[in-house]
């Protein structure tokens, strides 16, 4: 998932930002329960091991803040929602699994629960400016 954040550090030309856009929406990084640190289709990936591929809501906002930045509203409202479903089901755990959303880690998470304010709070700002 580090891969995409050059996406939202505003690096990227155009051409790198739409292979990394391609690349995320591949199935290996993007499952249910997108994003994971390690793709799902990688040898070393394992859903519950720490960054050995679950899923982080403070890489998602990082992700998201990143596609939004490149004009890529679609997959901002779609990653947005997943996020947001994911937390619904399993709380405020420190991280997820990307195939179940099953929550893991410390539950609670301080990060986990302010990052998916700020990604309610945007999710109603957007429909209000549409």
């Amino acid at each position: 998932m580090a891969t995409f954040l050059p996406l939202w550090a505003g690096i990227p030309s155009r051409p790198r930002a739409e292979r990394l856009v391609a690349l995320l929406i591949q199935p290996g990084f993007w499952p249910g329960y997108p994003v994971p640190s390690v793709p799902t289709d990688a040898p070393q990936f394992d859903p519950e091991r720490y960054w050995k591929g679950p899923t982080w809501v403070n890489m998602n906002w990082a992700i998201i803040q990143g596609l939004g930045a490149n004009a890529e509203t679609q997959l901002v409202d779609d990653l947005r929602r997943r996020t947001l479903d994911f937390i619904d089901q399993s709380g405020f755990a420190e991280y997820f699994s990307p195939l179940t959303g099953r929550g893991f880690g410390a539950h609670e998470f301080s990060w986990t629960a302010a990052l998916a304010l700020d990604l309610v709070g945007s999710e109603s700002a957007d429909r209000w400016r549409r």
